[in-house]
């Protein structure tokens, strides 16, 4: 019997996905490493530290993460003037979820950004858990954002649906054990979906889905 609800955050709460690209590439555009918004995107899911380890790694640069998160804090800061907006319905859905399940965050994104937002958009109240990238030693696409995230609810992982919209994090759902409900959208359309047991174009079917689990 399905308990609860683990949502992610950019591109399944946040419709942040192209801000966050954006940010980064000019980031380490402005340091010389000529990236791409497709090379960023290669990263959709992936904890900042290791995708920026992993390209100042292939460019050679000897640029610290720090004065790359410094540079790119600056650019988002700007970006972010109204806040990251909403998916649609989320609001709905979430309100509609509350009252019949626990519900959760798995992310692998910063505290200090995600949890200002999720303040910010007047969200917080809806989560039992918030797990970001601080709380954890293994981001995604290791299950253990996850794994937190139900021990913190007070269920077991087959009692919990993950809400994705990335490779990495279909991987961490279904290593940890969980149902797969992958949201399709114009920043994902390319990418492989076989690890989902549902597929999703709309946040309103979400109720749906669960009312048929139960």
């Amino acid at each position: 019997m399905i308990k609860a609800v683990i949502f992610d955050l950019d591109g399944v709460i946040f419709n942040s996905e192209d801000i966050h690209t954006e940010a980064e590439k000019e980031a380490l555009n402005k340091v010389g490493i000529p990236v791409t918004k497709e090379d960023i995107k290669e990263y959709s899911g992936v904890q900042i530290r290791k995708e920026f380890s992993d390209i100042t790694h292939r460019y050679h640069s000897d640029i610290s993460f720090e004065e790359l998160i410094k540079i790119r804090d600056e650019i988002l800061k700007d970006k972010l003037k109204n806040g990251f907006p909403l998916v649609p319905h989320v609001v709905e859905v979430l309100g509609a979820l509350s009252n019949s399940f626990r519900l959760a965050v798995a992310s692998s994104g910063e505290r200090r950004i995600q949890g200002e937002q999720l303040k910010k958009a007047n969200l917080m109240k809806y989560f039992k858990a918030i797990i970001l990238g601080e709380d954890i030693t293994n981001p995604k696409p290791n299950p253990e954002p996850y794994i937190k995230a139900a021990k913190k609810l007070g269920v077991v992982p087959s009692e919990c649906v993950g809400i994705e919209d990335s490779i990495s994090g279909f991987k961490a759902v279904k290593e940890a054990g969980m149902t797969l409900i992958a949201i399709k959208a114009e920043h994902n359309t390319a990418i492989d979906f076989s690890l989902a047991d549902y597929i999703i174009e709309d946040l309103r079917e979400i109720p749906t889905i669960l009312g048929e689990l139960r």
